[in-house]
């Protein structure tokens, strides 16, 4: 923080900002709004805004990195064509749809956006804390290790002081 009198508010951006994602798509939590997403099984399901954008988010690293970032669960490795019903092809990140707050998974397919909504979230937590708080902020989420980190300036025209 280039302010320590914000650190309180700060905090308490960040810590809203985390919760309300991990109630989004954390596989840990069994309330987790991913789950309805991943039990649906190629039946389109209507999300907050909130999924949606996270979902945006692990899309577009699976794109950028040509599936190398992949939301689909680890669980599902080892898929194939033996283990996948003969009228439904074998899936892919390619095949989940998006339009909106519906989105649509492959039937036989799990998500897992665990890493792409902390980058995510972190980016948007470190915004929150610039921005409302007008002043400059790192934000770093998770372990060491495996942290994700973003930093945020004050918007333009604020005086620092």
């Amino acid at each position: 923080m280039t302010e320590y009198d914000a650190l309180r508010d700060a905090e308490r951006l960040v810590r809203d900002i985390v919760i309300e994602s991990e109630a989004a798509c954390n596989p840990q939590r069994g309330d987790a709004e991913i789950h309805a997403v991943n039990l649906a099984q190629g039946i389109p399901v209507q999300v907050s805004p909130r999924l949606s954008v996270l979902l945006r988010s692990a899309l577009w690293a699976a794109r950028m990195t040509d599936g190398v970032v992949d939301p689909l669960s680890a669980d599902d490795a080892d898929l194939d064509e033996a283990s996948t019903a003969p009228i439904h092809p074998l899936p892919t990140y390619l095949d989940v749809q998006l339009d909106g707050e519906t989105v649509l998974t492959p039937y036989g397919v799990s998500l897992d956006i665990s890493e792409t909504a902390k980058a995510d979230t972190v980016d948007r937590a470190a915004a929150a804390v610039a921005r409302d708080l007008e002043c400059g902020v790192l934000v770093r989420m998770g372990e060491t290790g495996s942290s994700q980190l973003a930093v945020a300036l004050a918007p333009a025209g604020c005086d620092p002081t």
